[in-house]
């Protein structure tokens, strides 16, 4: 009897083990099992959001290489239009904001001003901004070690307890403002702490989680809704091809460029772009809208420069599509503001228009159909001489292009957000910076 009873409780015990042990290898199993699931639906949901990426970057390199529509919203059209796509199992949504508001399509940062271009005057300008941030912000970016008034230089870095320098340089992100003496990271971001250009969950919660929002369903973005780093000077003609730069080309090439370009003609450009200039010494292509050719070519010590022709409209704009002054500019330069696609509300923190003046821009540009092509609409709707002011600030195309595609796994609903920034500076298209979250 002893015998059969230990045998049943050594069977029974070994039956419990095995229970445990099978137990544990299901619930191994089942973990390793939603594991995978979750990882085929990240898979699955980053590549939707990457599909979305390359779509955008198709569709930018298709139109820089296509011949012009001359509607200048043509792009930020067909961008809107291929936000959206579905897949067997994901999809993608691009979506941007714009003062709180949201839109479909990739974000325009020449609709912001870039920070790299803005003068103390400008910075103070921004909600909530002091002297001495301001002044430590523009000492950040300029080249010189000189401090402005109330401002910051590398001695003050180098004393802090974990030392760092200033970028003395154009910085690369709005991030990186936050390194400087007195920048207030809420005043930065606002609501939109990830700096995504979303309304996510927390950011709508009414301070339920960081960071502190009103649950209004509008982002507010702080300085970020008004101010960029992404923004880039363009470098390419209409039709996609390198523009001809005046300081190092030749009559032969000039003349290529420009139809109907006497010799005469070619070499007052170019002794004007090379040895000419504005008072600040460096001349600028937007110049032609305002001043007569034979003017220039008298102000560069042109021989016989009472002979030159003027440009007629059809030269001076494909001189202006055509041709650039790059003395001077190595690498990438900070982008201009896009009259065609900036919110009125935005010039109000550019100091160098007055806001009679940015209401007159934002009533001409709204009343011209598709917008503005070239300088020289602009300098028919106003005096010639504001287009020359203006075209320091102002620019009529943008050449870089935020996109926040959202992936989406269809079965379990799982996201992956890919923020990419690509400019058209060249063709191939560079992506300059991505970040998948």
């Amino acid at each position: 009897m002893r015998k059969r009873a230990f045998a049943t409780m050594l069977v029974l015990l070994v039956v419990s083990v095995a229970s445990l042990v099978l137990i544990s290898l299901q619930r191994t199993a089942f973990r390793h099992a939603a594991v995978g699931r979750d990882v085929v639906a990240r898979t699955n949901a980053y590549w939707a959001a990457r599909a979305g990426v390359e779509t955008v970057i198709a569709q930018i390199a298709f139109e820089t290489e296509s011949e012009p529509t001359g509607d200048a919203l043509t792009l930020t059209t067909d961008l809107a239009a291929i936000s959206e796509g579905e897949f067997q199992s994901s999809s993608y949504v691009i979506v941007h904001s714009s003062l709180g508001r949201f839109f479909f399509g990739p974000e325009d940062p020449h609709m912001k001003i870039n920070v790299n271009r803005m003068s103390i005057d400008d910075l103070m300008e921004l909600p909530n901004m002091t002297e001495d941030v301001a002044g430590a912000i523009v000492d950040w970016i300029d080249a010189d070690e000189i401090i402005n008034e109330f401002g910051a230089e590398a001695a003050y870095y180098l004393q802090n307890e974990s030392p760092y320098l200033p970028r003395n340089g154009p910085v690369r992100t709005l991030q990186e403002l936050e390194l400087v003496v007195g920048v207030n990271p809420t005043l930065l971001r606002g609501e939109d702490w990830n700096l995504n250009g979303q309304l996510d969950p927390n950011e709508n919660d009414g301070d339920v989680t960081f960071p502190p929002d009103d649950e209004d369903g509008r982002l507010d973005a702080g300085w970020s809704m008004f101010i960029t780093a992404e923004s880039v000077e363009g470098t390419l003609t209409p039709d996609g091809l390198p523009k001809l730069d005046l300081t190092t080309a030749d009559n032969s090439s000039l003349t290529d460029r420009v139809e109907r370009l006497t010799s005469l003609q070619a070499t007052a450009l170019l002794q004007w772009a090379q040895r000419g200039g504005d008072q600040d010494g460096q001349p600028r292509i937007e110049q032609l809208v305002a001043n007569r050719l034979r003017d220039l070519a008298e102000d560069a010590g042109v021989e016989n420069a009472e002979n030159v022709p003027d440009l007629d409209d059809a030269q001076l704009r494909q001189a202006l599509d055509e041709l650039t002054i790059s003395a001077g500019q190595g690498g990438l330069v900070p982008g201009r503001v896009n009259l065609n696609t900036v919110e009125r509300e935005t010039l109000d923190y550019l100091s160098g228009i007055p806001s009679g003046q940015a209401d007159m821009l934002i009533y001409l540009r709204d009343r011209q159909p598709g917008g503005f092509t070239s300088w020289v609409d602009v300098g028919r709707a106003m005096r010639p001489q504001s287009v020359e002011s203006l075209s320091q600030i102002l620019t009529l195309e943008s050449t870089a292009f935020v996109v926040t595609a959202r992936g989406i796994d269809a079965n379990t609903g799982v996201e992956v957000e890919i923020s990419a920034t690509i400019e058209r500076t060249g063709l191939p298209l560079v992506i300059s910076e991505m970040m998948v979250r």
